[in-house]
């Protein structure tokens, strides 16, 4: 009958609409999908991108830093502001021109800004300790000053039992500074020496014999 072959033929559009419908969706999917594999490899290589810039950059900035510490117009004390700090803007501002997309730009500069402030801290530190130990030099040699004289020797002690106290020195430090001073000062003295007498006054001499 016509009705049952129309109904057949009905089923079978609405069957093949079906199909296409469900390959028209599937493909759809899959290309998603694509897409979205593509973006996270590419995201995931401009993360790989960055770091490796990034740590070309610190690199290659302590290798200039030696080179820095000897101009005597930077040297340690103004290295940060004159070295260290614009090399980080100009860098920093090479990673915000680069083609990084939208979805990872954010991650790679709070990475890269953390790692800067971390290179500002340890720059910090560092300059801190070259400065103590500058300072510890110059109070050193004040105190080597006063060792090396006859009246004044107990002062210089006196410094050097400070500086322990002060926490810039250890003990052993102090007593071979002490050690190699009194060395010294004897070596002048004996240099001096035209008779016995002072032969003996050295001998019974209570910091030569300290020695």
């Amino acid at each position: 009958p016509l009705t049952a072959k129309g109904s057949v033929v009905a089923f079978m559009e609405r069957n093949t609409g079906d199909i296409i419908a469900k390959n028209d969706a599937s493909i759809k999917k899959q290309i998603e999908q694509g897409i979205e594999k593509y973006e996270k490899l590419k995201d995931d290589a401009s993360v790989a991108d960055a770091t490796r810039r990034l740590v070309d950059f610190e690199n290659d900035l302590l290798m200039q830093k030696q080179e820095a510490l000897k101009d005597p117009n930077i040297g340690y004390r103004n290295y940060e502001e004159k070295v260290l700090q614009p090399s980080i803007n100009k860098f920093r501002e090479s990673l915000l021109r680069s083609n990084y997309s939208s979805r990872v730009m954010p991650r790679i500069m709070q990475s890269a800004d953390i790692e800067f402030g971390n290179m500002i801290r340890a720059e910090r530190v560092d300059r801190v300790a070259k400065a103590t130990e500058e300072n510890i030099a110059v109070l050193s040699k004040a105190a080597d000053q006063l060792l090396l004289t006859e009246d004044k020797y107990e002062e210089g002690v006196k410094q050097y039992n400070e500086m322990v106290e002060n926490g810039y020195i250890t003990t052993v430090t102090r007593d071979k500074s002490i050690s190699e001073a009194n060395k010294t000062y004897f070596n002048n003295v004996t240099k001096n020496i035209t008779s016995q007498q002072q032969i003996e006054n050295l001998r019974n001499n209570p910091r030569f014999l300290s020695m």
